[in-house]
């Protein structure tokens, strides 16, 4: 289970760091 849940929020916080990433990229 505590895999389970680190892998989940492993696969968040990439999903943040690219969403985050593409927002500086596009940033005005």
């Amino acid at each position: 289970a505590t895999g389970k849940v680190f892998g989940y929020l492993l696969e968040k916080r990439m999903y943040y760091c690219t969403l985050h990433r593409s927002i500086k990229r596009h940033d005005l």
